[in-house]
């Protein structure tokens, strides 16, 4: 689980429960277009939007979803 990660676009977020909690902080406080610079699973940072990071928290989740169905993979 803690090498999990999600692609938005171009940008590849770590898609693990640190990371995802970490969205939900910034996606609650960001507003409209405002962007927040983001380190990404690279750890390059790049500045990303509220709706950049939600698609990432939902694709993390789905992820992490998954993988509880099936633990072997």
């Amino acid at each position: 689980m803690s090498n999990l990660s999600v692609t938005v676009g171009d940008l590849v977020f770590d898609g693990d429960e640190t990371s995802q909690n970490r969205m939900v902080r910034a996606i609650t406080v960001l507003v409209g277009d405002q962007q927040v610079p983001w380190t990404l699973a690279d750890n390059t940072v790049a500045m990303v939007t509220q709706t950049e990071l939600k698609k990432a928290l939902i694709a993390a989740g789905v992820a992490q979803s998954g993988m509880w169905k099936n633990p072997n993979t």
